[in-house]
């Protein structure tokens, strides 16, 4: 079977393949034709040529282009910076000078310089020509969390809790390689009415040479290097992009880092794999091993989890925090938690078939989130608040994956307080409009539970307030 390809053209001139491919047999190509302003010449493998549809014999000169025959081959030569070798066998060789970057393209390339040749990329990256240039692109991603009172989940998959009440390192670069970019996130933890178990209160993200703080009910406001600013937000050009999405922030950055906190207790973070084994803190070292999860701050690895959440702590002027449940620790009858793990309480995330949750169980296992679930009501003393924050987890986490789940609050009697002038929405866009914002153009691609401004209203600092308002603020 024989094809035509288009190896190299400019404005000026073209170059064209007879691809001959056979069963069983290499392909070859059996002409060349050359388009040239003064007409066309073809050149065979067998050293036959034509100009302009008319028999020729070597040399052959038309124009910018000339041709001659060897024992083997043809050598042609096209202006000063393309020479191409012909042979009889039916390969060829090119030869492209610099004069003629960035002026070709074709099936040979664009030679623009852009060439993965050479290049050499971290593990867990993968070298692609991106906008005609080199780059090395992580192949995948992962995720840590602390959510409520606090469980832990590293990069690496394993789970953990954790009671300490100082501020910790939650994950930072731990690398002297200066192609990585810097960041560096910690977060308090606080008590809410017991003293065995804690909640993330406070978070800071370092990135940048940006401080960017978030304090726990501070709704739709965050504070960057310590002055009190609205959402949405644009550091350095894009490097740094900050924006509601549901009840949740997102601090999202060029080299795809993500942070999520829901001014309660709930904190996500994403990276990617560029950053595979070059991590550090609560959220592990994120290079695929569990048994060196629990590493200290020292490069040792730690002989419980208390000394390892001490060792990771950032000295924040708390002279009264502790590592630990603040005395003995709590415990749950095994009746309690058989309770607890029912379809009235936690077990509605697991429940199947009619369970609103179900069309989500082969996406995200929902085990670990029972678990915690229940382990929050034993703490807490079966508190409703913690059973609604611990099924919303689960429901975030649902949505950011695009699953469609059912209703699921009336059922286990959890409504969610709307301000005025908005409505409960469980499957909402991700961004909604604000006072500084009214379209938003860089937003989550999943939709989300929130509560929806209603028409002719718009959001500022956590309320809905007249779109005519906006030029009083």
């Amino acid at each position: 079977m024989d094809s035509l390809e288009g190896l190299l053209e400019t404005v000026q001139w073209r170059v064209l393949a007879d691809i001959q491919s056979c069963a069983g047999v290499p392909a070859s190509v059996a002409r060349l034709h050359i388009f040239l302003p003064e007409g066309l010449v073809t050149i065979s493998k067998s050293k036959e040529v034509w100009v302009n549809g008319r028999s020729g014999a070597f040399p052959v000169t038309s124009g910018i282009l000339s041709a001659s025959a060897q024992d083997n081959s043809v050598s042609i030569q096209i202006g000063t910076d393309l020479k191409i070798e012909f042979s009889s066998s039916g390969s060829i060789s090119i030869r492209v000078l610099e004069g003629l970057s960035e002026v070709v393209c074709g099936a040979c390339g664009n030679f623009n310089g852009s060439s993965c040749s050479g290049i050499k990329c971290q593990a867990k990256e993968t070298c692609r020509i991106v906008n005609g240039k080199p780059v090395c692109v992580p192949d995948s991603g992962a995720y840590c969390h602390a959510v409520g009172d606090p469980h832990y989940r590293t990069f690496d998959g394993y789970f953990y809790d954790f009671q300490g009440t100082c501020t910790y390192t939650i994950a930072k670069t731990c690398s002297n390689d200066s192609n990585l970019p810097y960041f560096n996130i910690e977060a308090k933890n606080e008590n809410r009415g017991n003293t065995r178990v804690s909640y993330v209160s406070f978070v800071n993200v370092q990135v940048y040479e940006h401080t960017i703080s978030l304090v726990r009910s501070e709704y739709a406001v965050v504070r960057v290097n310590n002055q009190r600013q609205r959402l949405p937000i644009n550091l350095n050009n894009g490097q740094v992009q900050l924006y509601q999405s549901g009840s949740s922030i997102i601090i999202e950055t060029d080299f795809s880092l993500r942070v999520y906190y829901d001014w309660n207790a709930l904190l996500k973070v994403y990276i990617t794999s560029s950053f595979f084994g070059r991590v550090c803190g609560l959220c592990g070292n994120y290079n695929g091993n569990f048994s060196d999860e629990l590493m200290t701050s020292d490069g040792v690895q730690a002989p419980n989890l208390v000394s390892f959440g001490k060792s990771w702590k950032v000295e924040d002027g708390d002279r009264f925090c502790w590592h630990n449940c603040n005395g003995e620790c709590k415990t749950c009858p095994l009746g309690t938690q058989q309770f607890y793990a029912g379809e009235q309480s936690c077990g509605l995330l697991s429940k199947v078939l009619d369970g609103p949750f179900f069309p989500c169980h082969s996406v995200i296992d929902p085990k670990t989130y029972v678990d915690n679930c229940v382990y929050d009501l034993c703490m807490n003393s079966g508190s409703k608040q913690t059973l609604c924050q611990s099924l919303k987890t689960y429901a975030e986490a649902c949505q950011q994956s695009k699953v469609e789940i059912r209703e699921w609050r009336s059922l286990i009697g959890c409504p969610m307080q709307c301000p005025a002038n908005s409505e409960y929405k469980l499957c909402s866009k991700a961004c909604p409009a604000t006072c500084n914002d009214a379209t938003p153009s860089v937003c989550a691609d999943y939709c989300v539970e929130s509560c929806q401004c209603i028409e002719g209203y718009v959001l500022y600092e956590g309320k809905c307030i007249p779109k005519a308002s906006q030029s009083d603020l």
